[in-house]
């Protein structure tokens, strides 16, 4: 938005434009801005910092919303009354507010009723248990601000996992270490799981809880759940990605495979080892829980073993990219043919092809 009269129509019909692409330029511009707010009073949030520290413009502003406001020249932010309505309705306004209230109790808790996070504008009541669980049960990561020793309460940290898991990260290492804190963060967050105690990520339970949430937890797992089949299997039901952080050692167990192959991980084949691939039987299983016509899971398996292509179905074994693979793999066609020798040579001797033989007269 490069015309300023073009901005201007704009905001005055819709100011939430101001919200995307190279609009922050424009938020810094005074006009551009109230005309913003006079179409969406909370567009006072975008304002610039320097904007902020207006008071001439924050008056203007204000007084859209409190009419009440319009006698007066400025805005005193030290007075009780007048903050106490505007965090009501512009909670991120308490950064504004003048020392004195920054730690005024009444005021602190209309703040973080609405933000949690703007205790940490308030410092001084850090230590206050009340504000500290009024503002966790608000934002989970505001256990972030709080103090040393309410970051190892009990009831407050459980209030602040239980609202968002991810606040596991600010308690104690203590209360990291305790299987009731962690399991509720985990409920809510199962990548919380990076924040538990060593012990902990060896806790099979709360391992499963926390894939259950987000497969991807497994990759936080201890090396000894990587190899428990139940929970790999578990985080890949939530997130087929998850099978990358399964141990190594599950590849080689058919029965896994199967199951993770019946759970749509298609890619799984190209861990296995090759001769699963020539294994008829196992492959057999393997289409039996996808058709035999499924590309992509053919393609895999003729990566690993191109005998794997007799396995396809009709179609497909006339596929020329299936083909082609099988025979980069191991040489492995279903029907000669010059081309295809001279691919197999190119492909395996760095593009040597001797051609036919001349018939000697």
């Amino acid at each position: 938005m490069e015309d300023r009269e073009v901005v201007l129509a704009t905001v005055k019909k819709n100011g939430e434009v101001l919200k995307y692409g190279n609009a922050g330029g424009w938020r810094k511009d005074k006009e551009v801005m109230f005309e913003a707010i006079k179409q969406n009073k909370k567009l006072l949030k975008l304002v610039s910092t320097d904007l902020l520290q207006d008071s001439q413009f924050m008056l203007k502003c204000l007084q859209l919303s409190f009419p009440e406001l319009a006698t007066l020249e400025s805005i005193d932010y030290s007075n009780k009354e007048i903050m106490m309505k505007i965090i009501q309705e512009f909670p991120f306004l308490f950064s504004l507010a003048s020392n004195a209230l920054r730690n005024d109790r009444d005021i602190v808790l209309a703040a973080v009723r609405n933000d949690g996070n703007l205790l940490r504008f308030a410092s001084y009541l850090s230590d206050d248990k009340e504000i500290a669980l009024v503002a966790v049960n608000t934002t989970g990561n505001a256990l972030d601000y709080v103090s040393l020793p309410l970051k190892n309460d009990r009831n407050v940290v459980l209030a602040a996992v239980n609202q968002d898991g991810y606040a596991l990260c600010y308690a104690s290492h203590e209360l990291k270490d305790d299987r009731e804190i962690v399991l509720a963060a985990l409920r809510q967050q199962g990548l919380a799981l990076r924040f538990a105690s060593e012990d902990l990520k060896k806790d099979r339970e709360l391992v499963l809880t926390a894939v259950r949430q987000d497969g991807g937890a497994l990759a936080l797992a201890s090396d000894e759940l990587k190899s428990d089949q139940e929970i790999v299997l578990e985080a890949i039901k939530k997130d087929k990605n998850a099978l990358s952080h399964a141990s190594k050692e599950l590849f080689h167990d058919k029965e896994f495979l199967l199951k993770t192959i019946k759970l749509g991980c298609k890619d799984v084949l190209q861990h296995a080892p090759k001769e699963f691939a020539s294994d008829r039987e196992f492959m057999l299983k393997v289409f039996s829980y996808n058709d035999c016509s499924d590309k992509e899971l053919m393609l895999e398996a003729v990566k690993i073993n191109g005998f794997a292509l007799r396995f396809a179905s009709p179609a497909l074994r006339q596929d020329a990219e299936l083909v082609m693979e099988a025979l980069k793999c191991n040489g492995y066609v279903l029907q000669y043919s010059d081309e295809l020798y001279q691919a197999r040579m190119e492909h395996c001797y760095h593009n040597v092809y001797v051609g036919k033989n001349k018939e000697t007269k």
